[in-house]
C-alpha cells in the first residue's frame, strides 16, 4: 500500500497494491539481478496518467523497500511531489504509480540481489514532461 498524505479516497484505492502484490506469482517474469534492473523494471511498468488529466510537468518520488522474495515490504511512501499542481493531478499520478507497483511486483530477484536488497529503502522517481494545456 502506498502511504498518501491528505487523501483518504486514494488510500482505499491503493490498499489493493499490498494485497495483490504478494499474491502474484509468475515464473515468466524476468530475473532482476542489479539495482539498475530494479529501477528499470519498476519504471517499465508505469504508464503516466492520460493527457487530459495533466496540464504540465508533474514529478513524484517514492521510497520503498523489498523483501528478499521481491514483495514490497511495508508501505511505499511518497517523498516528493511537484508543488503548485491541483489535487486532481496529484491523485492521477499517485494512482498511476500505485498501478505500476501493483502490476510489477513482486519482482523476481536473482540469487544475490534478494538478500542484498531486502529491507533497504530505495527511491524511485516518476516524471514526464507534458505540453501545457489551456484551462
Amino acid at each position: 500500500m502506498i502511504t498518501i498524505k491528505h487523501s483518504s479516497v486514494v488510500g482505499v484505492v491503493l490498499a489493493a497494491v499490498a494485497a495483490t502484490s504478494a499474491a502474484r506469482t509468475d515464473d515468466q517474469r524476468p530475473v532482476v539481478n542489479t539495482l539498475r534492473e530494479v529501477y528499470s523494471a519498476l519504471r517499465a511498468c508505469w504508464s503516466p496518467p492520460p493527457l487530459a488529466e495533466l496540464r504540465g510537468r508533474l514529478e513524484l518520488s517514492v521510497r520503498l523497500s523489498f523483501r528478499g522474495n521481491g514483495e514490497i515490504l511495508g508501505e511505499p511512501f511518497i517523498t516528493f511531489e511537484t508543488p503548485n499542481v491541483s489535487e486532481e493531478e496529484r491523485l492521477a499520478y499517485r494512482i498511476s504509480v500505485a498501478r505500476a507497483l501493483q502490476k510489477c511486483t513482486p519482482l523476481r530477484f536473482g540469487n544475490g540481489l534478494g538478500g542484498a536488497i531486502a529491507g533497504r529503502p530505495i527511491n524511485l522517481r516518476f516524471a514526464e514532461e507534458r505540453p501545457k494545456q489551456k484551462i
